[in-house]
């Protein structure tokens, strides 16, 4: 026997049926209905879903281009981080200062206490989410010590890049936009090439899809 293709009901033949139920139930049933109650609530929860889905694709398609300079509420600022949790240059560093440059010196941020909080960022923080003055971030762990290049190997940073995928897996609500550029020409700190970097984010596994890079590494990680 032919098994029958399904195709899922439309948007507008949802709320259609919603609008059904409900006008039977109070025509039918004198307003009081479980059942009805029931399925209405399932229609209108996956109509929930399809627009944060939608939501979600339109603004997870939106590139940051090559510089992360603003957050929006719902966006987390993912930079290479020790397990010191010490943030003073790099991207690292614009987390906690909000400006680009080697300045930790002239900020006193070696002074600093740790559970200081920074732009984005929160001192003695060398792994995970945290929240900042001004915005939320994820520490990625690249290097031993700051830097110290190349002392983390690449397996080491590919299993702390899984942790990253499964923790923005784990909050959908937000976007991951993950510091690293190739255009401006300048090395890592963490002492891996960009390409080899890219080849990281690959080998981590499927990337999440609101984990955002820059324009070029989009093109090295998707494309390459």
């Amino acid at each position: 026997m032919k098994k029958e293709t399904s195709f899922p009901l439309s948007s507008r033949t949802i709320n259609n049926n919603i609008f059904f139920l409900q006008s039977l139930k109070k025509s039918a049933f004198n307003d009081n209905h479980p059942g009805i109650d029931k399925m209405v609530k399932n229609w209108k929860n996956e109509l929930k879903k399809r627009e944060q889905l939608k939501r979600k694709e339109v603004r997870i398609s939106e590139p940051y281009g090559e510089q992360i300079v603003n957050l929006k509420p719902d966006e987390v600022f993912v930079f290479g981080s020790n397990p010191q949790g010490f943030s003073g240059a790099g991207a690292a560093g614009y987390a906690s200062f909000g400006r680009s440059g080697n300045i930790w010196r002239q900020e006193g941020y070696a002074d600093k206490p740790n559970g200081w909080k920074g732009h984005w960022n929160v001192k003695g923080v060398g792994e995970g989410l945290m929240e900042g003055m001004y915005g939320k971030s994820y520490a990625l762990p690249t290097v031993v010590r700051a830097g110290l290049r190349m002392s983390l190997s690449k397996e080491q940073i590919i299993t702390n890049i899984k942790r990253m995928y499964a923790c923005a897996e784990a909050h959908l609500e937000w976007r991951f936009l993950v510091a690293g550029s190739s255009a401006n020409g300048k090395p890592s700190l963490n002492g891996y090439s960009h390409d080899e970097l890219c080849e990281m984010y690959k080998e981590a596994g499927p990337v999440p899809v609101n984990v955002v890079f820059s324009d070029s590494y989009t093109k090295m990680i998707f494309e390459g």
